[in-house]
């Protein structure tokens, strides 16, 4: 059986991914995430000013693996390209709440506390 390098199967029940974007000199930043698959498709939210929206909007390739909650990898690095999502899909942001439950909500209360608006990110798997 031919493995599917595109196929995001087995990151559907998975509960992290660590996601790996670069600095502008070339120097990797991993981060452990919350995230969903949709359509084939990695995605997960972050604050707005956080470093890797800054990262991705300088160079959306990106790397990423299953990983522990604390970034431990689990899986070989794939790559990816992300892409800042144009809205705040309600869609996308009811079902990380779905996935991670009460952590979810308590996350959601603190970006209001802090009055940090949320960012959907999408990373859509390389050849």
């Amino acid at each position: 059986m031919n493995k599917n390098h595109n196929n995001l199967e087995t990151f559907e029940k998975a509960k992290y991914i660590n996601i790996q974007t670069f600095k502008k000199n070339g120097q990797p930043i991993s981060t452990p995430v919350w995230f969903i698959v949709k359509d084939n498709k990695i995605f997960f939210r972050t604050g707005h000013k956080s470093g890797k929206i800054k990262r991705i909007r300088n160079n959306n390739n990106v790397k990423f693996a299953l990983c522990d909650i604390r970034g431990k990898i689990k899986g070989e690095w794939r790559e990816g390209i992300a892409k800042i999502e144009n809205d705040s899909n309600k869609i996308i942001l009811s079902k990380i709440n779905k996935k991670y439950g009460i952590s979810s909500q308590l996350m959601k209360i603190f970006y209001k506390i802090k009055k940090i608006d949320i960012v959907i990110l999408s990373i859509e798997p390389k050849n």
